[in-house]
């Protein structure tokens, strides 16, 4: 699909199940970030270094999005969303609590 780590690293290394653990323990890496250039722009996906939380559950709450070229895109519902925002802790995903919660 021509998604390129965002990291310099092989997107190969992402399947190493050592690989991620160590991410996790050295980086404190949540996600692994993907990113490409295409007719639609810049686009950026984050594959979760370890699952979040159970993904069958996750996968019936889930929301659809659709993108400019059509394509049905399932995301994380909102509470989980906020839940996740709130472990990072980071000011930007405060800043994103806040404006999610007024939707």
């Amino acid at each position: 699909m021509g998604f390129k780590p965002r990291v310099p690293v092989a997107m190969r290394e992402f399947a190493d199940d050592s690989k991620r653990s160590s991410w996790m323990e050295e980086r404190d890496m949540i996600v692994f970030t993907v990113w490409r250039d295409s007719e639609l722009g810049f686009e950026q996906i984050d594959l979760f270094i370890k699952e979040p939380f159970p993904f069958d559950a996750a996968w019936e709450d889930r929301l659809k999005s659709i993108s400019k070229d059509g394509t049905v895109i399932p995301c994380v519902d909102r509470d989980r969303l906020i839940k996740m925002k709130e472990e990072a802790g980071r000011p930007k995903d405060l800043d994103d609590i806040d404006r999610l919660r007024k939707l």
